[in-house]
């Protein structure tokens, strides 16, 4: 859905990785996976399964936001308004299949489920169940988000466990043969540069000012995640229009 950020991926998201988006809170990371998922969908249509007799199916796995709230995000970014009472699930899959998100050679689903309900051979199941029902092969899946995500062997050590969820996640990418995608925040350090010294100084493009020491709890997620990209959310300075930007910056 962006060609310079599709660019600096190398053509896009590649099958046996996962890739983590890190940001501030309220920095669009959950809009970021989400659209990631839904332009891999609409851009995508002549991907080929495995299994020639399937469709491939985009999965977006969240823990973050439930199915409903999903759909209303969706349906904002479809129409390009913010519109909380928007609450007909029929509604906005029409407006989905116009957009080319659903179509008859390829599907979009959403999985909601609880904060730390899941594991990596919970999500594996979740993909091995639907691709049973003899119709769909899923070919991308993004998942919203990292912290939510329970390891296979936790250790109580949150620092350990968010290491060895991305190295889960890692291992499902490689044993499924597609890209994950998923989100994990930053630390204290990153609101001081990238939040505040843009309000007191009114500066522009801070992302540039992102770094892997910067990731929020563990640098274990680095270690095990194939590609980190630090998204920044920032106001245009030194402008007459009201306008935002998001800034990418791949530090893996």
């Amino acid at each position: 859905g962006i060609k310079r950020f599709n660019t600096a991926l190398g053509g896009g998201f590649q099958p046996g990785r996962v890739y983590v988006f890190i940001g501030l809170s309220g920095g669009f990371k959950s809009g970021i996976i989400l659209n990631s998922a839904l332009w891999a969908a609409k851009y995508n249509k002549d991907i080929i399964c495995n299994d020639p007799s399937k469709k491939p199916m985009f999965l977006y796995l969240t823990q973050e936001n439930d199915s409903e709230e999903t759909l209303d995000r969706i349906f904002s970014y479809i129409r390009c308004v913010d519109d909380d009472k928007v609450k007909h699930t029929r509604t906005v899959r029409e407006e989905m299949i116009k957009n080319d998100f659903i179509s008859d050679s390829h599907a979009f689903r959403i999985i909601y489920r609880r904060k730390n309900e899941i594991n990596a051979n919970d999500i594996e199941s979740i993909v091995r169940e639907i691709e049973s029902e003899g119709i769909y092969e899923v070919k991308f899946l993004a998942h919203d988000y990292l912290k939510r995500l329970r390891p296979i062997s936790p250790s109580g050590d949150t620092r350990i466990d968010l290491g060895e969820a991305t190295n889960d996640l890692s291992e499902l990418s490689k044993l499924l043969k597609i890209p994950i995608v998923t989100g994990n925040q930053l630390n204290r350090a990153a609101y001081d540069t990238l939040l505040q010294e843009g309000k007191n100084e009114g500066k522009n493009d801070l992302g540039k000012k992102a770094s892997l020491d910067m990731q929020s709890e563990s640098q274990l997620i680095t270690e095990n995640a194939d590609v980190v990209i630090a998204i920044n959310r920032e106001f245009k300075c030194n402008s007459d229009k009201n306008e935002w930007f998001l800034s990418f910056n791949r530090l893996k």
